[in-house]
């Protein structure tokens, strides 16, 4: 355990040696309680303002919108620990941006951000303006919008459906960050921060984030890691899911722009006690326990460390006791490889914070358990 600790207390210093990869180190949040997102102040004759997530679901608030030419819509981004977009997408290919047709310009794109603030001007209030989150799965979750959509035909709902309809796979946009332009309005100005600083967390995401550079450091470092002690990971950046597993046959290190992917020589241990491993089949893949999970910003304690990944994680190695008692619902279950969990997941994100401050309570209980446990033991030792 303190060979795990002393090779992973390195992994911070990527993030603070590498602010070009992961935009500098992101604060811990002190608790797994909910971060309360910024609302957007009431819309007014010629501004109509947005609520980007709103109330930790993936959505837009107001979602459907009617806006004369000349208004501004305002989206306000939360600052929650996961970026959002809002793109220009087209009614005939849900979840895809808006391309330049027929003498027509693209769409625009807010690019990937959090805790900004992002406007457009509605210049064409006869033409529907669709648009979506880009970051990945959220289009198919149902986060988009309208601007001046028919009341029926290819309306409002009707978009929704189509996003929904597509779900998992939906593919992933490549983040290229702010798009000037629009058919119908116009974004002429980057997000840009709400209280008027320029710290890290206002950079959008193309300037915070190079997920390939990112998994090529991250994966030299976790390789160090895990090949010393024999424990096995696959990170998803798309889902921000880490899941652990063990005993596997080979020991490597794959990488894509889009998830780590370890494999390992046997089942971690701690103190004579052994996880519950994983049977695998080798051929022609791998299956995975999962074992570990927290999603952007969240805390799951217990011989935790921070590492920098685009998003801020903890790796957490419990013990049996906790590993039988407090893992989250999906203990014990077996996912073939490659499987895209969100349709497993909490859909919303303060409903995973409130599961995973349960965690931490038991936990705590369970520690003062084993307090008084101990005490008493001394206790009769010493008469």
């Amino acid at each position: 355990m303190f060979k795990t600790a002393a090779v992973l207390s390195f992994l911070p210093l990527l993030a603070f040696a590498s602010p070009q990869i992961y935009g500098g180190p992101i604060a811990a949040p002190t608790s797994a309680a909910a971060v309360a997102a910024p609302s957007a102040p009431p819309s007014t004759t010629g501004q109509v303002n947005v609520d980007v997530a709103a109330g930790g679901n993936f959505v837009f608030n107001p979602s459907n919108i009617t806006a004369p030419n000349g208004t501004l819509v305002t989206f306000f981004f939360p600052n929650a620990g996961l970026q959002h977009s809002v793109t220009q997408g087209n009614f005939s290919s849900p979840c895809s941006p808006l391309a330049a047709a027929n003498g027509n310009p693209a769409g625009f794109d807010s690019g990937l951000t959090e805790d900004m603030q992002w406007t457009i001007n509605v210049t064409n209030d006869q033409i529907p303006i669709y648009f979506f989150c880009k970051f990945p799965l959220h289009c198919g979750m149902g986060m988009v919008g309208a601007i001046n959509a028919p009341a029926s035909g290819n309306n409002f709902a009707a978009w929704q459906a189509a996003a929904t309809q597509i779900g998992g796979n939906e593919a992933t946009i490549t983040d290229n960050g702010f798009a000037p332009g629009g058919f119908g309005a116009v974004a002429s100005a980057a997000p840009s921060s709400a209280s008027g600083s320029s710290g890290s967390s206002g950079t959008s995401g193309a300037g915070r984030i190079s997920v390939s550079g990112a998994i090529a450091i991250i994966a030299v470092a976790l390789a160090a890691v895990f090949a010393a002690n024999d424990c096995c990971m696959f990170y998803d950046t798309n889902t921000s899911i880490l899941l652990v597993a063990s005993r596997e046959p080979i020991l490597a290190v794959s990488g894509t722009a889009n998830s780590i992917r370890l494999q390992c020589k046997s089942t971690f241990s701690r103190n004579g006690s052994t996880f519950p491993s994983t049977q695998t089949s080798r051929s022609p893949g791998f299956q995975w326990r999962l074992t570990i999970m927290a999603g952007p910003n969240m805390e799951v304690f217990k011989f935790g460390f921070y590492v920098f990944f685009p998003v801020v994680m903890m790796l957490h190695f419990g013990d049996p006791d906790w590993y039988a008692r407090h893992v989250l619902p999906y203990k014990d279950r077996i996912f073939p490889p490659d499987q895209r969990l969100v349709t497993e997941l909490p859909t919303n994100h303060n409903t995973l914070r409130e599961e995973l401050a349960k965690i931490k309570a038991r936990k705590l209980e369970r520690r003062a358990e084993l307090e008084r446990e101990a005490a008493v033991a001394a206790t009769q030792k010493a008469v």
